[in-house]
């Protein structure tokens, strides 16, 4: 059984991918050891396969009704804790999910495939809470923040993207 689960991981860590939506935690909340920061990501981030990229810290979220019914230790409107979300799309050859853990210091569990048309600007815009389906009131279901909303344009919440293009 636990063979089949390894077999399972070894082979989602091997499967390829052009655009990759990484979040993680900024910190352990129990220990204080440090997961990912801004010059972890720098660092990640400058492999030249890497031809467009977006990233923000969210520091302001909370948790929301629909988060609280799939675990109750997160009670809706609690702070969650400050994370990354990261969105890199390659050139023109596909990557391993192990290779970018391996560039950005992280485990393979920290980084989805993003898919569809448009998987990189759907995630993109998910970075700044742009899409109304995903903020909102918290009792809404949204991923508001401590006033219940995001505005994307109001930089006083801390929420600062960084979006770029390697030519």
């Amino acid at each position: 059984h636990n063979k089949k689960l390894f077999r399972k991981k070894v082979k989602e860590n091997m499967a390829k991918s052009r655009v990759f939506h990484i979040v993680s935690k900024v910190k352990n909340p129990d220990t204080g050891e440090v997961y990912l920061d801004e010059t972890k990501i720098k660092d990640g981030l400058a492999h030249r396969t890497i031809k467009r990229w977006g990233y923000a810290l969210h520091d302001k979220d909370n948790y929301t009704i629909l988060d609280e019914q799939e675990n109750p230790e997160h009670v809706a409107g609690t702070h969650k804790d400050d994370h990354w979300h990261i969105v890199i799309e390659m050139g023109s050859n596909q990557t391993e999910v192990d290779t970018i853990a391996k560039w950005f210091g992280i485990p393979a569990q920290f980084i989805d495939i993003a898919k569809g048309h448009g998987a990189f600007l759907d995630v993109a815009e998910y970075l700044t809470h742009e899409n109304p389906n995903e903020c909102g009131p918290i009792e809404e279901g949204g991923k508001g923040n401590e006033e219940g909303t995001i505005d994307p344009m109001d930089t006083t919440d801390g929420l600062r993207v960084d979006i770029n293009i390697r030519e």
